[in-house]
């Protein structure tokens, strides 16, 4: 736990109405046990410390739900610590009867179907709550995979950031209990309505990692220090697992700075080895890089002699390049229509870390021109911040290669220019 004397410049989730002064939270339960409140519907009334009688959940419409019983409040920190990872366990397994629960996360690891009560600039914030040694109680705060330990908690006028805690999840909805960094799901139990069709089509996405050849290039620049840099760790860690289970190859990555580079990787650790090694510094030389890797890798797809998975290559970037990777762009296109490479041979796909809106303009710009201007193959992709999914995680990542993986195999198998006009494809 780390103290904080500061106030917090992002806004609470709570209603004005409950807070001391802005940017404070309230130093008494403002919880009062009752079936109906006078807070806003936006706002869960949720057990926080054993009052003797029961706390009751208020939401949104009819029908009401019965009334939940708190949790016995634990004398020390770390008697709370085992009752709530106890708690979170019997909820994983058996469910839950009431439409909220609080389960304990640690770090960053938010499930998917937490509470959501406010946001700090676009990025959401959801309820937490947690006990220390110098509490009289369980207490109210906030978390968000961009906060520094996971979670903020009020205590005498300052704020103390806090690893281990719990959040409140919706319990009934059809959902799977899975954190952002894609960690081993467990199925709910017993939970109805669960779309098959949807489920069938995720694994069968997945299994086409099989068919691919993923390459990662991760922006290590310095405006990538701090949070983005462990967004980024943490996604391509959950990426590599995923990796490990469907593909006979892991991850390839590379660093737009950093000499050092880790091929097949399958495994959490493996990818956030290589991440601890490496200091986010420097420009952001996203063509030279991309150049570096078109020179191992296409060689690889001109060889007829040896056949080779069709390569996706993931620039996962948060700022404007320092260079000009369109023109290289531009030189590997047409090297591989002079060598035949067929289309569903390559793509690349720049993925955007953050909110940087001359970011978003410049990978805009290389999206379109190189088509528009340059009348090359349809090669390129983004994916830019998205103000409704602003954090930058696993499933980001999946999405993208899910999109690129139906986008190459799908495409024809041979491509190559005519030899009247260069700008027009013929497709064999």
């Amino acid at each position: 736990m780390e103290y904080r004397t500061t106030q917090p410049r992002y806004g609470s989730p709570y209603p004005p109405a409950m807070l001391v002064s802005p940017g404070t939270y309230p130093q008494v339960n403002p919880y009062p046990s009752q079936k109906y409140s006078d807070y806003p519907p936006s706002v869960i009334i949720a057990p926080i410390s054993a009052t003797g009688e029961n706390t009751y959940l208020i939401p949104r419409s009819p029908p009401f739900p019965s009334p939940v019983t708190p949790m016995t409040q634990s004398r020390t920190y770390s008697q709370w610590m085992v009752r709530a990872k106890e708690a979170t366990a019997e909820f994983k397994r058996s469910g839950y009867p009431s439409p909220v629960a609080w389960v304990f996360v640690e770090g960053y690891n938010i499930p998917q179907n937490a509470m959501i009560a406010g946001d700090d600039r676009g990025r959401p914030l959801y309820i937490a709550r947690t006990a220390y040694d110098g509490f009289h109680r369980l207490e109210l705060g906030k978390a968000g995979r961009h906060l520094r330990l996971g979670a903020s908690i009020p205590y005498n006028g300052r704020e103390i950031d806090v690893a281990s805690y719990e959040v409140l999840v919706e319990a009934l909805m059809p959902v799977r209990w899975a954190s952002q960094e894609a960690t081993p799901v467990v199925e709910m139990p017993k939970v109805p309505e669960i779309r098959k069709d949807a489920v069938g089509s995720r694994a069968s996405g997945l299994e086409q990692l099989r068919e691919l050849k993923v390459v990662v290039i991760v922006d290590d620049s310095i405006s990538m220090a701090g949070q983005p840099w462990n967004d980024a760790r943490e996604a391509l860690a959950g990426l590599a697992e995923l990796h490990g289970k469907y593909n006979t190859d892991g991850l390839d990555i590379y660093f737009l700075n950093d000499l050092r580079c880790r091929v097949n990787l399958k495994d959490r650790n493996s990818v956030c080895d290589v991440f601890e090694l490496v200091l986010p510094e420097g420009q952001t030389p996203t063509g030279k890089k991309l150049k570096e890797v078109f020179d191992i890798y296409i060689p690889r797809l001109e060889d007829r002699r040896i056949p080779y998975k069709p390569t996706i290559v993931l620039v996962v970037t948060d700022g404007v390049p320092s260079d000009n990777p369109k023109d290289v762009i531009v030189d590997a296109a047409r090297r591989m229509d002079a060598s035949g490479i067929p289309l569903r041979q390559l793509s690349i796909h720049f993925v955007q870390v953050g909110d940087d809106l001359s970011a978003t303009q410049a990978l805009k710009e290389i999206d379109n021109e190189l088509i528009e201007l340059r009348r090359i193959r349809d090669m390129v992709d983004t994916k830019l911040f998205n103000q409704h999914d602003p954090t930058f995680k696993t499933d980001s990542l999946v999405r993208t290669l899910m999109e690129a993986a139906d986008r190459l195999l799908t495409a024809p198998q041979i491509f190559m220019p005519t030899t009247d006009r260069p700008t027009q494809w013929s497709y064999v």
